[in-house]
């Protein structure tokens, strides 16, 4: 299938060196939020979920023309790709994990990026890799409440200890560390639970 768009490929190298001991592994899963027509989906699939029983999990509303569009870019690999279509929000809390590999590229709204961190990063293993795309995105607005940088910021301070930082650029990529696995349930549960209720002020 021809992409529309390649707003993936520039990320390729990062992805490679980051992602290099997932690779032809067995039974690796990867949550994907915001999969759009499946071009990193495709990569995935091709290059690092490449060992048996490994799957991609894809979160995404693929709204009109899109889904069909994401539907044969993915055929040749169906079997390993689990689709849950709809809001983030909606579709993470039955989404059980663990995963080996999270992505987030979903909403840019700073709101719906921290939301969509403080949701998977108990799903995401020690030694598991979380990747956030558009970074340095700007709104041509200028307002940072719309952008993911700020939203990124914080989560990283909140987890500051937990982790392993592997690449910052256009891209975040984070490897979970063994004290990850101490971050208290009940505290991002408080996190889910402020993040619901400001979520009308955004």
């Amino acid at each position: 299938m021809a992409f529309t768009q390649d707003w993936f490929s520039n990320s390729i190298p990062a992805w490679e060196t980051s992602l290099k001991s997932f690779v032809g592994q067995p039974s690796i899963q990867v949550l994907e939020i915001g999969s759009f027509e499946g071009r990193a989906t495709c990569w995935l699939l091709d290059n690092v979920l490449t060992g048996h029983e490994s799957k991609i999990h894809c979160v995404d509303p693929w709204v009109g023309p899109i889904y069909e569009r994401f539907n044969e870019s993915v055929r040749a690999h169906r079997d390993r790709v689990v689709m849950h279509r709809g809001k983030s929000e909606d579709m993470l809390p039955a989404i059980p994990g663990p995963f080996d590999v999270v992505y987030i590229d979903g909403l840019h709204l700073g709101f719906n990026v921290l939301q969509d961190a403080t949701m998977t990063w108990n799903k995401l293993k020690i030694g598991g890799v979380m990747i956030f795309d558009d970074y340095l995105w700007e709104h041509q607005s200028l307002d940072r409440t719309l952008v993911p940088k700020d939203a990124i910021d914080g989560f990283l301070t909140v987890i500051h200890g937990r982790y392993e930082l592997l690449h910052l650029s256009y891209q975040v990529i984070i490897r979970k560390n063994d004290k990850g696995a101490h971050f208290d349930k009940q505290y991002f549960d408080f996190c889910q639970s402020i993040t619901n209720d400001l979520a009308p002020i955004f």
